[in-house]
């Protein structure tokens, strides 16, 4: 419309017929024209801006998702390294086995006489879970970790590693925050193993983590209980200097 007012102005100048009303009429218009253009132009601009902010938000969706997919293809490297690891257990032998504890507990019912729990199944089967357990706890891998110790504990109750698998299951809890549980875990060894190795550390690590929750008094219980119970064991010095620190 600016290019049509353009030549309508020239005629009326070089015609001498313009008058002052008409030059202004003009000019009015071609300012409300001019006008009209920088409000299109911004209209633009902003559509621009929000066409670069929609982009910018679908590439940053676009990285997450590739950062979310890489994370969860090492989590099944992981996984599947840890199933060549398993070194022969099979998930065919673990549900035998299970199938096996579970006709025991039948026969608990129908005839009155238990069977040891984990009597049926053999310690290199409980070495095998433990050493898988082991390697994915060193990974991070805490839920498939504690499956397998927890497959110790149900299949191979009566076996030593099972106190060691109770250990990892309670440090599991540990790292995951779950301080008061992990006590328990922890204070669960004493009670089912009470002749294993790990008893005094679970001891100690129970008063460490009772300091964290500020609770002192549980914390010097167990701290004594492993200076007085087990003097001589490494573990016994650990607890004394922690007593000194407390007192």
């Amino acid at each position: 419309m600016l290019r049509r007012l353009l030549p309508l102005l020239g005629l009326l100048l070089l015609g001498g017929c313009a008058t002052k009303r008409d030059v202004r009429d003009i000019g009015e218009n071609m300012q409300e024209l001019y006008a009209q253009q920088q409000a299109s132009v911004r209209d633009v601009q902003r559509d621009q801006r929000a066409l670069q902010d929609t982009v910018g938000m679908l590439l940053r969706e676009l990285q997450d998702g590739r950062a979310e997919t890489a994370r969860r293809m090492a989590n099944v490297e992981d996984l599947l390294l840890l199933l060549q690891e398993l070194q022969g257990v099979s998930q065919q032998q673990i549900a035998g086995l299970r199938d096996q504890i579970e006709r025991d507990r039948r026969q608990v019912v129908s005839f009155g006489t238990g069977i040891e729990p984990g009597a049926q199944g053999s310690s290199s089967s409980a070495s095998d879970l433990y050493q898988a357990g082991v390697t994915a706890f060193r990974r991070g891998l805490y839920s498939s970790a504690r499956v397998a110790f927890q497959d110790i504990l149900e299949l191979h109750a009566n076996d030593p590693l099972a106190a060691e698998a109770r250990f990892y299951m309670a440090d599991i809890l540990v790292e995951e925050g779950e301080t008061q549980q992990a006590i328990d875990a922890f204070l669960e060894i004493p009670t089912y193993h009470p002749t294993a190795e790990k008893v005094p550390e679970a001891h100690y690590r129970a008063a460490l983590l009772y300091l964290e929750l500020g609770n002192r008094e549980e914390a010097e219980r167990h701290l004594d209980l492993v200076v007085n119970t087990w003097p001589e064991d490494g573990i016994a010095e650990l607890a004394r200097s922690a007593l000194r620190d407390l007192r």
